[in-house]
């Protein structure tokens, strides 16, 4: 199964009034888990509950472009299929490419399905390791 997620025109204002463009057109493929959920059976009597919702994956693909807080535009594109896990607070494997108009490209690698904090940025053919944010 997949779906499109599409947004045209919008707008974020932090408390600041500063303010961020944005667009972005992604597709969502239902890769793992659409045959489970809250109430399937465990197989012991009773449902898989969480465990039913929390195995489902989904690969995202697409692209991005706005203007951010000081009024640079930028691209965002996804290179290599991002991996988004339920039972992972991070995406655990893909790149995306992010080009801000004036700048050098930069890489953010999410490895290769391990459920960490850990990406790898590239920016000018030098690799720096960074923690991801909660």
């Amino acid at each position: 199964m997949k779906y499109e997620v599409i947004v045209k025109n919008a707008v974020v204002t932090d408390p600041d009034g500063e303010t961020i463009e944005w667009n972005s057109t992604r597709t969502r493929a239902w890769v793992e888990g659409r045959n489970t959920g809250f109430f399937t059976s465990n197989g012991n009597g009773g449902f898989m509950g969480w465990d039913g919702i929390l195995d489902d994956v989904y690969e995202i693909t697409g692209t991005a472009s706005g203007t951010n807080r000081q009024g640079i535009d930028f691209e965002i594109n996804i290179i290599d299929q991002l991996r988004a896990q339920l039972n992972c607070r991070w995406i655990t494997q893909g790149i995306i490419e992010i080009v801000p108009e004036g700048y050098d490209a930069r890489r953010m690698d999410y490895g290769t399905g391990e459920c960490d904090d850990k990406a790898t940025l590239t920016l000018r053919n030098q690799e720096r390791e960074v923690n991801l944010r909660r």
